[in-house]
């Protein structure tokens, strides 16, 4: 599986004046209904809420990568918002750290050993300063999206 796969530039976005975790799974979690007619925002949230609650999502190098599992979703989809400043992902967490990139991937409830995969992949890529670098450099949503995509061209160690 390719970020492309998943990922269109209408869901990746420079948001400056997000504060809050809450704040930030609200907006993805809307960015994520708008491209899924048969989920809402709030189903979408609820379920990006229940999987934090597991434990940390939060990959390193100011990077999350919010995740959850849908019934009913036929294929992955994702969404990518970097902020303008770093926000406290996770107060109540014993490795919370600031994060400003959060990729947030909803998946089908069996999700296949690609998406997996996948995830594992983009963590250890998002928590390289070499790729926060890349993304932070970008100026507008269009370049971001390119940026990310590059991404999966570039070898992970």
């Amino acid at each position: 599986m390719q970020l492309e796969d998943c990922l269109t530039p209408r869901r990746v976005r420079h948001v400056p004046e997000i504060s809050s975790r809450k704040r930030l799974l609200e907006r993805v979690a809307n960015m994520l209904a708008s491209a899924e007619p048969s989920l809402t925002a709030s189903e979408i949230l609820d379920a990006l809420r229940a999987r934090e609650r597991l434990g940390s999502t939060v990959v390193g190098g100011g990077a999350v990568i919010a995740r959850a599992r849908i019934a009913g979703l036929a294929s992955p989809l994702g969404a990518f918002v970097q902020l303008s400043h770093s926000i406290d992902y996770g107060a109540n967490e014993p490795d919370a750290a600031p994060i400003d990139r959060l990729f947030a991937l909803i998946v089908p409830k069996v999700p296949s050993n690609d998406v997996r995969g996948f995830v594992d992949t983009l963590g250890k890529t998002l928590a390289r300063p070499e790729t926060a670098a890349r993304l932070h450099a970008t100026a507008n949503d269009e370049a971001l999206f390119t940026a990310l995509c590059a991404l999966d061209d570039t070898p992970t160690p």
